[in-house]
């Protein structure tokens, strides 16, 4: 039988693995991820190098690192143009990050701990006698003391237990990479705030730039059914075009995610435990997204080892949750009152969607 079975392969089931793995505990990696399926979460803040450097894991400044130093965000925000620059941030700066090579980082520690993985799926799963039996979907059967759910906002196995999703308004982001370029290129982000959505753009450490466009689902159908809106979007905004041509997306794939914040109302339970964007994720206006997974996957593991209250992790997620809400909506209130627009009117009207089990 196995110590702990976690279900999702993404960072916050990579780091759960790491840690619980190489304190002794026997270890099942279960990883439904297609490989070659590019992700868009690709930076971190500063605070990732100190998070890094408890979990023991590779930091950022090693020679050849394909991660680059986040130099600041440009913003375009409710009219007013603002420059933070991260060097004078009591972290540091924050990094790009190469997500491909970052995740191959994460997956070599964790099988370097002892961590077996093994591609597969959940199908089915049942508690006996203070145990889990759980069959995968290519019919294995396997069993586990404790069971994590780091399946992402999907929350697979969480909503099995009876757990409910809660989202925020709908948002969607709409995105594409452009080719590369020769130039030199910024190592800044940019921001820009529109009467009906928001842009992030930035160049990813291989050069390509990145724009993403953050709309309502109707907006979001509409671009992804005529790419040349959102190319022409893009060459209308007024920041963001200064900085990146919008020429090296002409004829490039757009692609959309779900952008929504969520959380569980039931993180955790008798035997188990969400982790990473299956407890609780943020819209990526936070820029928290990889981070807090990573972090959520140190505390609940944590908590495994020392045998601590899951009531005491629940609660700290409440907290981080409490936190992030009143960032973002000082925020989109500030973009509400200068655009006065259905698509930020939503933000302060929107109830709580809940989505059952």
């Amino acid at each position: 039988m196995w110590d702990v079975i976690i279900a999702g392969a993404g960072p916050a089931g990579l780091v759960s693995a790491t840690v619980l793995a190489r304190s002794g505990r026997r270890v099942l990696l279960l990883d439904p991820q297609a490989s070659g399926r590019h992700k868009i979460g690709e930076s971190v803040p500063g605070a990732m190098a100190r998070l890094l450097a408890k979990l023991g894991l590779p930091g950022f400044e090693s020679p050849g690192s394909p991660h680059r130093r986040i130099g600041g965000i440009i913003s375009l925000w409710a009219g007013e143009l603002r420059t933070e620059d991260h060097l004078t941030t009591p972290e540091g700066g924050g990094w790009r990050l190469d997500r491909g090579a970052f995740e191959k980082e994460l997956s070599e520690s964790a099988a370097l701990a002892g961590t077996i993985r093994m591609p597969a799926r959940v199908a089915r799963i049942n508690r006996r006698n203070q145990s889990w039996q759980i069959e995968t979907e290519g019919g294995d059967r396997l069993d586990a003391g404790f069971l994590i759910d780091a399946t992402g906002r999907n929350a697979a196995i969480a909503r099995r237990q009876g757990a409910r999703q809660i989202h925020g308004p709908p948002l969607v982001a709409v995105w594409s990479m452009g080719r590369a370029t020769r130039d030199v290129v910024s190592n800044r982000t940019f921001i820009e705030s529109t009467a009906d959505g928001w842009w992030y753009a930035a160049y990813l450490p291989d050069r390509r730039p990145l724009a993403i466009f953050h709309a309502s689902p109707a907006l979001a159908t509409e671009l992804r059914d005529h790419p040349k809106q959102w190319l022409e979007r893009l060459r209308k905004t007024e920041h963001i075009a200064t900085h990146m041509d919008p020429d090296a997306f002409y004829r490039t794939a757009l692609k959309s995610n779900d952008a929504r914040s969520s959380h569980l109302d039931q993180p955790c339970g008798p035997g188990w435990a969400a982790c990473g964007d299956a407890a609780l994720s943020f819209d990526p206006l936070s820029s928290q997204g990889i981070f807090n997974a990573m972090a959520s996957a140190d505390m609940i593991s944590t908590a495994i080892l020392q045998g601590t209250s899951m009531e005491d992790y629940s609660g700290s997620l409440d907290e981080i949750r409490a936190i992030y809400h009143k960032r973002r909506n000082l925020l989109y209130d500030s973009a509400g009152r200068y655009f006065a627009s259905s698509f930020w009117t939503a933000f302060e009207t929107s109830s709580p969607i809940v989505r059952e089990t």
